[in-house]
């Protein structure tokens, strides 16, 4: 039994490490955009909370809120605040 690998097992096993890292480079980048994304919701919610609450109100927003529509903008988050206001008929 020989120990060298053939051709085709060579380019086998390229692939297999081809693939391989390709998988871990996009999970670098997925890793990677999810922090982007967190650092500006970050901003937004900084940026909201700087705000007084008539201007909140102006704008449609409750400070309750400020955590959810950070995260929506940032798109952390699906925007499901529209829907729901949408789908209940109460626009602020």
């Amino acid at each position: 039994m020989s120990r060298r690998l053939t051709l085709e097992a060579r380019a086998g096993f390229g692939d297999a490490l081809v693939a391989a890292a390709q998988s871990a480079l996009d999970a670098v980048r997925r890793f990677l955009a999810r922090r982007r994304r967190a650092r500006l919701a970050a901003v937004f919610r900084s940026e909201l909370r700087a705000l007084d609450d008539h201007v909140l109100h102006d704008i449609g927003i409750d400070r309750s809120e400020i955590g959810s529509v950070a995260s929506e903008m940032a798109g952390l988050e699906d925007p499901t605040r529209l829907r729901a206001l949408v789908s209940s008929n109460v626009f602020p």
